[in-house]
């Protein structure tokens, strides 16, 4: 009967999961938030803008932001800001999906931006806009490209590892596998 070390089982059933998983990646759409008031102004503390289409912004998963602060965002504390997403149906029985944006004590200083990812629902064809109230004219908010390669801030959900990375882990951990091994048959002789 041949063995097979634990450690080449392992790399090959990592191996395996990376070739058969299927690609799951999800749409995003980004945007700039930019407080236009001038330097001295008081800081924006909330922002609640319409979602169009209604419905198509969803978290991630239930227990994460459909809201990733990407980089180059300023003016405002990223661990203070709180986002909420809600829905529902306005008086004469259209659906309504709204995004509420905290900065916390701080708030959005004047000239502040908040560059950021929204995830969206799989059924949106991805053309989302975000419409801030008429009586808002200190904000400006666009659709915004972020430049390639550019990172995340702060949490934004759960990262999917490179496969590079996983390879050179993976082997790493094969190799710390195989030299227990040895050590363990070692002193056991």
């Amino acid at each position: 009967m041949l063995r097979r070390p634990f450690a080449l089982i392992f790399t090959s059933a990592v191996l395996g999961m990376l070739v058969t998983l299927p690609a799951q990646a999800s749409t995003m759409a980004s945007f700039r938030l930019t407080n236009t008031d001038s330097t001295g102004a008081d800081p924006v503390m909330s922002v609640l803008a319409s979602i169009v289409p209604p419905g198509s912004v969803v978290p991630p998963d239930p227990a994460t932001s459909p809201l990733t602060i990407l980089a180059g965002s300023f003016g405002f504390n990223p661990d203070d800001l709180k986002v909420s997403l809600g829905e529902g149906t306005t008086p004469s029985g259209n659906p309504f999906q709204a995004l509420a944006l905290d900065f916390g004590p701080g708030g959005l200083a004047p000239g502040g931006r908040l560059y950021f990812s929204l995830n969206l629902a799989a059924a949106s064809d991805g053309v989302v806009n975000l419409i801030l109230p008429s009586s808002v004219d200190n904000l400006a908010v666009s659709s915004y490209e972020p430049p390639p390669g550019s990172t995340p801030i702060g949490d934004g959900g759960t990262k999917v590892p490179e496969p590079a990375s996983l390879l050179l882990w993976t082997g790493l951990a094969t190799f710390g596998a195989l030299r227990a091994r040895r050590y363990c048959r070692a002193r056991a002789a």
